[in-house]
């Protein structure tokens, strides 16, 4: 009876002993938890607190990029030739597309020579803004240094491809480029064009007394060459040089694709007529330019 007590009461002791020894490592285990969940709750207020100053961060930035895309558009838009200024010399005209950003157009008059360009193909976002803007600068660089007598349409591409050279991050996303060059000589009575990825369209019309349809449209395509310039390969830009009559207008496009049968369907409209015509004719982003060759105070090319 006295061991029977002894062993009972030695089972109770190691029993007394586990139970104690297992609430120690729970409660070990719990002061881990608790610690290791404080940690935790500092980290997630660390991060919540990151969040704030990034989302903070993310509307200052995104401020300043739309503050940015404003600025370049603008100066975009400034960079395109004024309507008044092309109506003192080409009162018949027009130009539909100039408000998207990845067009671009110029017109420039020296002494009798007068120069119209174009240009598409480019994003219509701030970056395609910047690209046209580019475009125009180093059009009127090369324009105004040059002797327009002596240069051709193609000779103002080349020197463009070399501007764009010194360019070669400039051009590596899109090398495809839309852009046509005119240079009219009034005197000379003649039209000199080249373009890359782009054409031209020329209308004329009929004379009393000729064989002639009563109206004309004549297509003129440019080069299909990129302004990548290859070490060890260069094409020069071709040129075309169009004899011209009375009353002829030109029509430049980039980034459209519009057929000579349209262009036939509204010869016989006024230059205002056939701009509310083409407006619900043409791809959104995409660029045309009409021009009626008669010079202001001449009632013909003379």
């Amino acid at each position: 009876m006295i061991i029977f007590s002894i062993i009972i009461s030695v089972l109770c002791f190691a029993l007394l002993f586990y139970v104690k020894k297992t609430n120690k490592v729970f409660s070990d285990k719990i002061a881990l938890l608790e610690k290791t969940n404080n940690d935790n709750n500092l980290v997630i207020s660390d991060l919540n607190q990151k969040i704030l100053t990034l989302t903070a961060s993310n509307s200052k930035l995104e401020k300043e990029k739309n503050e940015l895309s404003e600025n370049v558009v603008f100066l975009h838009k400034n960079h395109l030739t004024p309507k008044n200024y092309v109506k003192s010399f080409f009162p018949e005209f027009f130009v539909i597309g100039d408000s998207s950003t990845g067009n671009f157009y110029k017109f420039y008059r020296s002494g009798e020579i007068f120069v119209i360009c174009c240009g598409g193909g480019f994003s219509n976002d701030s970056i395609g803004a910047i690209r046209s803007v580019v475009n125009v600068i180093f059009l009127n660089e090369i324009l105004e240094k040059s002797d327009l007598s002596k240069i051709s349409a193609g000779d103002v591409l080349d020197m463009i491809r070399d501007k764009y050279s010194h360019l070669e991050e400039f051009l590596k996303d899109r090398q495809q480029v839309d852009f046509s060059v005119c240079i009219f000589n009034k005197k000379a009575k003649t039209l000199d064009f080249s373009s890359s990825f782009s054409g031209l369209y020329l209308v004329r019309k009929s004379y009393p007394g000729t064989s002639r349809k009563e109206v004309d449209v004549h297509e003129f395509t440019g080069d299909r060459m990129t302004f990548k310039v290859s070490l060890g390969h260069r094409k020069k830009f071709s040129s075309c040089l169009i004899e011209l009559e009375k009353d002829d207008r030109i029509y430049l496009k980039a980034g459209q694709n519009l057929s000579r049968e349209t262009i036939l369907e509204n010869a016989s409209l006024t230059m205002k007529e056939q701009s509310e015509a083409y407006k619900n004719a043409l791809v959104d982003g995409g660029l045309l330019i009409g021009v009626d060759l008669k010079v202001k105070n001449s009632n013909e090319i003379s």
